[in-house]
């Protein structure tokens, strides 16, 4: 806590009572200098008594909570900040202050603070302009003595990370149902069988939703399902911006990327993550807490070998050297089940021969103007997605 500091009021007080007890000894005054030395007292003793009790104790334990965390760029987060108030302690609810990043802080509504016996509270909205992970603290808090000639200070040094996703915006693809095997799919979906999924028999405690019903009545016992996912349940997104690409674009090719996966993630495939030069693998919130934080530099990297089988989707930009952008995709991986192409590619690029220079390499094209915004190039993918009807779209 910081050293304490007196109000504009104690310094009149400080300079009536010596200008008082001054003029009491030069009239012979008892009465004069009795009363400036009382105020000079009061100054004091309310001086030494928060020092010995406030500036001592520091600031109590703050507690702070944040939602939705994470976030995607445009919700709306709430912030409450809980103070506990010890007995005996003068805090200014008023002064509770928290440290936000600027681009943060122009678009914060703080909402009017509250004091109780026991506790300070202050809430605040904010809204991120961009993804990323961003700091919210250390939080101050003003303190004042007993009779209000003097304050402080006190720092909470905590401080809360919170995340932004890219913006998230639905694909408009039919949700997933279950089928009659109790396997969930959606539209246009290979649904696993008893020919390309792992069944074993029934262990006593094994889930009954698991259970596969087909093979159990052809083997006359209870088979259940292994934990082996098809092809056609994995999904791999990959991102590749090159450098000196407009930050509306890239960040329109990100949230692409990004709500495609959750679409895939959805309707029940494995979703997979490339970009900045590696393969993710987990689930969906792993990948979109990468997405929050991946770099330019790094989504300039090549993209690393896809293995192949599976849906891609590949969200490329370009900035000048579209030969090298088609160098740096490469063909698009192979099917390992019957079925239509299941590479599809969606470029910014004004070079309309970007499309058959691509279905050369195996790829279904859908390439859009270099400012093409986000909610434009979802309505064309799905446009585009009725007519290449990929397995899985």
């Amino acid at each position: 806590m910081t050293s304490p500091r007196p109000v504009a009021r104690t310094t009149g007080l400080t300079l009536v009572a010596i200008i008082t007890v001054g003029a009491g000894m030069l009239f012979a005054s008892t009465a004069a200098v009795g009363v400036g030395g009382v105020i000079l007292a009061a100054v004091l003793l309310d001086l030494a008594f928060f020092a010995l009790t406030d500036l001592r104790h520091g600031m109590p334990q703050l507690v702070r909570q944040v939602g939705p965390d994470p976030s995607q760029v445009g919700d709306i987060v709430t912030v409450r900040l809980s103070l506990p108030r010890p007995k005996g302690s003068f805090i200014d609810g008023a002064g509770l202050t928290e440290t936000v990043p600027a681009a943060l802080s122009t678009r914060m509504r703080v909402r009017p603070g509250t004091d109780t016996r026991s506790t300070t509270e202050l809430s605040y909205d904010l809204a991120a302009p961009h993804r990323g992970r961003w700091t919210l603290g250390p939080c101050a808090i003003d303190r004042h003595s007993g009779l209000g000639l003097w304050w402080g200070r006190a720092h909470d040094r905590t401080v809360s990370r919170i995340t932004v996703w890219p913006r998230l915006i639905d694909l408009g693809w039919s949700p997933a149902q279950p089928d009659r095997e109790g396997t969930m799919g959606h539209q246009a979906q290979v649904q696993p069988s008893a020919d390309n999924s792992t069944v074993r028999a029934y262990i006593p405690g094994d889930d009954l939703r698991r259970v596969h019903w087909r093979s159990s009545a052809r083997r006359g016992e209870l088979m259940t399902r292994a934990e082996e996912p098809i092809d056609a349940e994995r999904a791999c997104a990959e991102v590749l911006i090159a450098p000196g690409t407009d930050p509306a674009t890239r960040e329109a090719a990100i949230s692409l990327a990004a709500s495609w996966l959750r679409a895939m993630a959805q309707a029940r495939h494995r979703v997979e993550l490339a970009c900045g030069g590696e393969v993710r693998h987990g689930d969906l919130v792993d990948h979109l807490n990468r997405l929050a934080v991946v770099t330019s530099a790094e989504l300039a990297r090549p993209l690393p070998a896809v293995v192949d089988g599976g849906i891609v989707l590949a969200v490329v930009t370009t900035a000048g050297d579209d030969a090298g952008l088609i160098e740096a995709l490469g063909p698009a991986p192979a099917r390992t089940f019957v079925g239509p192409p299941a590479g599809l590619a969606v470029v910014w690029s004004d070079d309309e021969s970007m499309g058959p220079d691509l279905s050369q390499l195996g790829w279904s094209a859908l390439v859009l103007a270099h400012d093409a915004r986000l909610d434009e190039a979802v309505e064309h993918l799905a446009r585009f997605q009725s007519g290449v009807r990929l397995v899985g779209l």
